[in-house]
């Protein structure tokens, strides 16, 4: 529930559920470990435990016998998990605090091409089952769905009331917990599917290494 001192007042329910998994694989004395989990509104939106599992012990297996490789130039797939990380440092770069702070090489860069043209970022605030969905944001603003990057080119930044008001974009994207004001926060970021498939796209690199110069 909240309430603030412009009127609103307003409340939603929310519910999650997990199921995690770390196994350990022995191999000639030498041990390794990964993990896998699964996590959604209900029980509904979570893989099979054996599927959790599964994927979980090929994370493991594949660690044993891992070795260094020669330094080179090569071509990089993210995986999800990866990918995840570099979501959020640009995040980072994208929230209203860090602009108005000159803290970010974005600042003053809307309408620019900043990324490939394949690169999508999506927050959608009011994604059916998600996670980070909610009707209202910390400030009681509307949520909605923004694309702050549009096919590479940067159309907004990420913003509450009070970084909006100092960089010029549109609010309705913050966050705040139990105690403390509020700040900029996300709902449901990602980056927006491709058309091909992860396995395609992994299938699909060369080979190609060269020793540095």
């Amino acid at each position: 529930m909240l309430a603030n001192t412009l009127g609103f007042l307003g409340s939603y329910r929310s519910s999650s559920i997990s199921l995690s998994v770390v196994p350990v694989a022995e191999r000639d004395g030498v041990m390794e470990r990964d993990y896998w989990y699964t996590v959604g509104r209900g029980r509904s939106d979570l893989l099979a435990p054996e599927e959790v599992g599964r994927i979980a012990a090929e994370r493991t297996l594949r660690r044993l016998g891992a070795r260094k490789v020669a330094t080179a130039e090569v071509p990089v797939v993210f995986d999800p998990e990866t990918a995840a990380d570099l979501l959020g440092h640009v995040f980072g770069a994208i929230s209203g605090y860090a602009v108005f702070r000159g803290a970010t090489f974005l600042k003053d860069r809307l309408g620019e091409t900043i990324a490939s043209p394949l690169l999508t970022m999506v927050d959608d605030g009011r994604r059916p089952r998600g996670l980070g969905s909610r009707p209202f944001d910390g400030e009681g603003s509307p949520t909605r769905r923004n694309v702050p990057i549009e096919r590479g080119v940067l159309r907004h930044y990420l913003c509450d009331w009070y970084s909006a008001r100092r960089s010029g974009t549109p609010d309705g994207s913050a966050r705040r917990g139990v105690s403390g004001g509020p700040s900029v926060g996300a709902g449901n970021l990602c980056f927006e599917a491709g058309d091909t498939l992860p396995e395609a796209i992994i299938g699909g690199v060369e080979r190609v290494s060269t020793s540095p110069t």
